[in-house]
């Protein structure tokens, strides 16, 4: 099996974080605010971002208040969503990103816009891969 081309992956993560922002802001949020202590605590020397607080506290899971270990298994179940929604376009968008976004730098949405404005030669597997997940209508 090929691995992911990196392009693709952070194209996936980006969309799909962008796609229900708000809900995805508002759980980083909590996150943050409901285990503020056990960050502080246990967390406090780990750089943000890439999942890495999430993981932090996993690590520590057997430390943590109860509302904290219930955010934290929320938001690992985000991250696995997210995680399935990525080999899914993988599968179904590889070959049209291959096409028609080659030299298109990922990131800010660009590759998600590549497909956008090439959407009536993508292939239907893309398209339809993409609404399932909630990135086409």
């Amino acid at each position: 099996m090929k691995s992911i081309p990196m392009s693709l992956a952070v194209f996936v993560f980006v969309a799909v974080l962008t796609a229900p922002l708000g809900a995805q802001e508002n759980l980083g949020r909590r996150l943050v605010q409901t285990c503020k202590a056990e960050i502080e605590t246990y967390c406090h020397d780990v750089k943000p971002g890439g999942g890495r607080i999430l993981s932090c506290l996993h690590a520590h899971s057997d430390k943590l208040s109860e509302s904290c270990a219930e955010v934290a298994k929320e938001a690992g179940e985000e991250v696995k969503l997210m995680g399935a929604a990525i080999a899914h376009v993988k599968e179904n968008c590889s070959a049209d990103l291959d096409q028609y976004c080659k030299g298109v730098a990922p990131g800010r949405g660009r590759l998600l816009k590549c497909l956008q404005d090439n959407d009536t030669g993508i292939s239907h597997k893309c398209k339809d891969a993409l609404k399932e997940i909630g990135l086409r209508e």
